[in-house]
């Protein structure tokens, strides 16, 4: 499994399609004429699997003009046996600007006019211990 991307708020509503390739827009997070406005970085869980590896799982937050981009990473080393890799991102993309409106006093209720697109992509990598040679 690569990827989705949803909603497709101009053809099908809150509909997700499945992709082969993925369909996140790196044009777009590679923009360096967008400001970061905000980036954080937290450790979730990190451990040494009692002196026979590692594993760590951490999340990454960074919001710009144009969206908000949030990587969940989570690294798993067990010596002598394998390495593993589990990430999944998401990019959600502004597609508009937030209409103007008077407020009617409820706060609570979501705008639907803001125009809005979410990429998903899940990237699952492995190796067995005696074959990270093979890969340098």
């Amino acid at each position: 499994y690569v990827g989705s991307v949803g909603p497709d708020l101009a053809e099908n509503g809150w509909s997700w399609k499945v992709l082969t390739d993925s369909a996140m827009p790196l044009h777009k997070l590679t923009d360096t004429s967008q400001p970061i406005l905000y980036f954080d970085q937290i450790v979730l869980l990190e451990d040494d699997l009692h002196d026979h590896g590692q594993v760590q799982a951490n999340a990454k937050i960074r919001v710009m003009p144009n969206g908000i981009y949030v990587l969940f990473q989570l690294f798993v080393r067990i010596d002598f046996v394998l390495i593993r890799v589990r990430e999944v991102r998401w990019f959600v993309e502004f597609l508009g600007q937030l209409p103007k409106e008077e407020s009617d006093g409820n706060e609570d209720e979501p705008n639907e006019k803001f125009p809005f697109r979410i990429y998903r992509d899940i990237s699952w990598k492995e190796c067995a211990w005696s074959d990270l040679a093979k890969h340098n």
